[in-house]
């Protein structure tokens, strides 16, 4: 908290592309709680995990990368509060396409991106698809890029 706090707030998720435990802003006076909730993930104790300064948010968004491309969208937050919409955000799209060209975890994934307070573009996770919600993204192209990736095998 001295390191990265802000307020008496971190941020921490693990440092990974499987969702061991959710990544949230924790307060100092909420540590204990959180790591006991953590802890029902059971992640093991030599996790890793990232712990930065909370950065004000305006929209977050899914996109679904498939062989290092974005074939699919949605906002599902803006301004903290949840709205799910398939709204396409050019610059987002060039980010994320980027961040996939310098890592890739799998032919097909989903990354959250975000514009800060301060018109940046952030990831805020990277995540395997079998597990995560697509809110408004359109299904057609995921179904598709899912059968392309099975059939190369």
């Amino acid at each position: 908290y001295k390191t990265f706090g802000n307020d008496d707030k971190i941020f921490i998720r693990p440092d990974t592309a499987d969702k061991i435990f959710t990544g949230e802003v924790v307060g100092l006076p909420h540590f204990g709680c959180w790591l006991d909730t953590a802890k029902i993930y059971g992640p093991k104790p030599t996790t890793l995990c990232v712990v930065a300064k909370p950065v004000k948010i305006e929209s977050e968004f899914r996109f679904v990368v498939a062989d290092g491309k974005v074939i699919a969208s949605s906002r599902y937050k803006i301004a903290g509060m949840t709205q799910q919409e398939n709204i396409k955000n050019d610059q987002l799209k060039r980010f994320v396409e980027d961040v996939a060209d310098v890592w890739t975890p799998h032919p097909l994934f989903v990354m959250d991106a975000a514009i800060t307070h301060d018109s940046r573009c952030r990831v805020i996770e990277i995540g395997q698809i079998n597990g995560a919600g697509l809110y408004d993204c359109e299904i057609r192209p995921i179904v598709q890029a899912m059968a392309n990736i099975a059939e190369r095998g």
